[in-house]
């Protein structure tokens, strides 16, 4: 009797202090603004998550595509989901008990002595432990919650990977097209050059500026070989983004005139950043903690295991299927007393693994907003741009023809015709880098929005 109110006097201690140590409330995240400071400056008719296909590049599209088959870190994260779900599998609430069938069979005796005795035995157990106190449902919610994040963390790894290629494609094509403008200027400067040689060897002109203009064309020869070598390691990170080697990756486009620029459309709420697989996936990471704190103060109470076995055993096989099972059933309590400071320790963890979520949420929408706002600057800025390099690039042209003319008619000397040359060649590969710069800054906003924006196909 006394035994007897010495466990319930336990019990009654045991959930009385561990209702005294509930989970602290969860501190409220503080909200974003509701519109970036600047909005897009072009209306969209269409909204597609396939953000990519905007830049009308069928051969991007194909790159893209291989990415998703072949790349070896996409897959990698993917095996990490179904391991996730594997978990989340194994840690769902049982609602069955646990079935042991164990079947001993042997004989014994004494060493020496004919006789040996026989042994048959089979023993069937049933356990279960009900989940009284919630904490086998909250390591299960914890795992399903840590699955749903590896799905989010599929789908930002996919957004990576897609901005990796297309980054990769258009700097490839942009180095293409300015080696296309500097051959293109060193066959105006060679142009020059043989002018300047037939002056200088007829006496017409000084050593200097015939120095001076084959200075001009060693420096454009001497870029071509750079330029191709940096062409070369783009190849390389290309290809190993599609798992391939760089002799087996051919492309045919050759400048950025073949891609469209994507516009993204107005009046773009801030709360689409929630939709964000990385702001969804430490949402995820988030819960798990939550239910982890859910789980670790559930450890604090008492835990009850039902139990119930049947035995059949014999000496004898003949007998073995006429015999009688014996059976017997229990109820086991356990109750938290001498490791109730490891508990209480595993709570305070959880709590703390719940901040450190909590700071990690937070920054990664603080993270997400800074890179949308900083692209739709850079979108708008390089679009302002765009009108005055086409102006100084027409005036260049113009110059440099109107150089080249007064210097054969003698009117000029051959430092106006440098001049101008310099001058052009700084706008048309000013003009080549800024549709670089515009198609990558759309890149980076649709990738900053979570590759769900509105577009312009």
């Amino acid at each position: 009797m006394k035994l007897r109110a010495g466990v319930i006097t336990g019990l009654l201690a045991t959930i009385c202090i561990s209702c005294a140590r509930l989970p602290a409330s969860p501190e409220p995240l503080s909200t974003l603004p509701l519109h970036w400071s600047v909005s897009p400056t072009d209306t969209i008719q269409e909204n597609s998550a396939q953000w990519w296909k905007a830049f009308n590049s069928e051969e991007l599209n194909q790159l893209l595509d291989r990415m998703q088959q072949s790349n070896r870190s996409l897959d990698s994260v993917r095996q990490v989901l179904k391991q996730a779900y594997v978990q989340w599998h194994m840690n769902r609430v049982p609602w069955s008990p646990d079935i042991q069938v164990s079947t001993l069979t042997g004989r014994s005796g004494v060493w020496g002595e004919d006789n040996h005795t026989g042994s048959y035995n089979t023993n069937i157990d049933l356990i279960y432990t009900p989940d009284i106190w919630g904490r086998q449902q909250a390591i299960a919610n914890s795992s399903k919650a840590l699955w749903q994040a590896a799905g989010y963390d599929v789908d930002a790894t996919k957004l990576i990977l897609r901005s990796e290629v297309v980054s990769q494609y258009l700097q490839l094509l942009s180095l293409r097209e300015l080696t296309d403008l500097a051959g293109l200027n060193l066959a105006v400067a060679r142009r020059v050059l043989t002018l300047t040689e037939s002056k200088y060897r007829a006496g017409a002109i000084a050593e200097q500026d015939f120095a001076l203009q084959l200075s001009l064309v060693a420096s454009l020869e001497a870029d071509l070989p750079q330029l191709q070598q940096r062409q070369q390691l783009v190849m390389t990170t290309l290809s190993g983004l599609l798992d391939l080697t760089p002799q087996e990756l051919t492309l045919q486009a050759h400048d950025l005139g073949q891609l469209s620029i994507p516009q993204v459309s107005h009046g773009l709420p801030s709360s689409d950043l929630l939709g964000r697989p990385d702001v969804l996936r430490a949402e995820q990471q988030l819960a798990s903690a939550g239910y982890d704190i859910d789980a670790a103060h559930a450890a604090m109470f008492p835990n009850i295991i039902l139990s119930a076995s049947s035995t059949i055993a014999s000496v004898k096989l003949d007998s073995f299927f006429h015999t009688s099972p014996i059976w017997s059933t229990g109820l086991t309590v356990d109750l938290p007393i001498w490791d109730q400071g490891r508990r209480v320790d595993q709570r305070h963890l959880a709590l703390l693994n719940r901040k450190i979520a909590a700071n990690n949420y937070r920054q990664t929408l603080l993270t997400a907003f800074g890179e949308v706002e900083n692209a739709l600057h850079a979108g708008l800025n390089l679009q302002r741009q765009q009108a005055w390099v086409d102006i100084q690039l027409n005036a260049a042209e113009v110059t440099l023809r109107i150089a080249q003319s007064r210097y054969q008619a003698g009117a000029d000397d051959l430092q106006d015709i440098f001049t101008a040359q310099s001058a052009l060649y700084a706008a048309r590969q000013r003009k080549s880098l800024l549709r670089y710069e515009r198609l990558q800054a759309a890149c980076n906003l649709a990738v900053a929005l979570g590759g769900r924006v509105s577009i312009q196909k």
